[in-house]
């Protein structure tokens, strides 16, 4: 059985900022800011014949978020929060087929679905390595997440949430 321990995602929001405004530490801040994000790395993993980017950072031996975004967007939408949660964390975001500079298949050979989409992300954490992490999701990831746990990996260590689009399943 899964063990999920649901974090409000609006912390990961709110705790960075509160902090980095107290003190007006302005130059301070930017500095360590630019230094993150040259630790952003971009990457490409072929996954089911696709070529899915992703970004990451952080240590490889820390604990590891996995970054599912939303519509319209890309894993850049999480740029802020790896520039503040790098130092601390392993952090993975890839882009969905379709999405950002991922591969864009015809939708004539691609099932734009959240089940074969979950099925691609779980293959991509098979071809990235990962073994025990935690899930951000944010609106399109909110019915992806809990697919790509589905699919074949029960190695998830937690969930945040954040403005999900629901899921209903037929009644």
């Amino acid at each position: 059985m899964r063990n999920l321990s649901f974090v409000f995602g609006v912390m990961l929001w709110v705790v960075p900022y509160v902090s980095a405004s107290a003190g007006g530490r302005g130059k301070e801040n930017a500095r360590r800011s630019e230094m993150l994000e040259q630790t952003i790395h971009y990457r490409t993993a072929q996954v089911d014949g696709l070529s899915i980017f992703y970004r990451e950072a952080g240590p490889k031996d820390a604990p590891t978020i996995l970054f599912l975004h939303g519509f319209p967007s890309s894993s850049r939408m999480f740029n802020p929060l790896f520039q503040r949660l790098s130092g601390k964390y392993h952090l993975i975001a890839p882009d969905y087929p379709g999405f950002g500079q991922s591969d864009h298949p015809d939708p004539a050979a691609f099932a734009y679905t959240f089940d074969h989409i979950a099925t691609v992300i779980d293959h991509f954490v098979t071809t990235v390595g990962l073994i025990r992490y935690s899930l951000y999701l944010q609106d399109y990831g909110g019915p992806v997440g809990p697919e790509v746990l589905d699919v074949g990996s029960e190695l998830s260590a937690g969930r945040f949430s954040f403005n999900l689009l629901e899921r209903r399943l037929p009644t």
